[in-house]
């Protein structure tokens, strides 16, 4: 559940940024092994794309968190911490 203080568009942007990181690293694999194992080019142009989304999504995540905690002042990193 999202905190209350969230916007309800932003909550609704978190749950799909949340199964963008498995969709993402599920196609990482996809992607990866062909390109890795049988030296695929076009599956590793494919790969390199999907890992540069991984990583934008990561920083997305980060500036989220970051607003969750000096903007709305959450309680999201205590939250992260409780879930990890």
């Amino acid at each position: 559940m999202p905190p209350a203080e969230e916007p309800a568009i932003f909550a609704r942007l978190s749950h799909i940024a949340h199964w963008a990181f498995y969709a993402l690293m599920l196609a990482l694999l996809i992607t990866g092994m062909p390109a890795w194992g049988g030296q695929i080019e076009a599956s590793a142009e494919v790969h390199e794309v999907l890992k540069s989304l991984l990583m934008l999504l990561v920083l997305v995540h980060v500036g989220a968190v970051l607003v969750h905690q000096f903007v709305w002042k959450t309680n999201i990193m205590q939250r992260m911490k409780r879930a990890g």
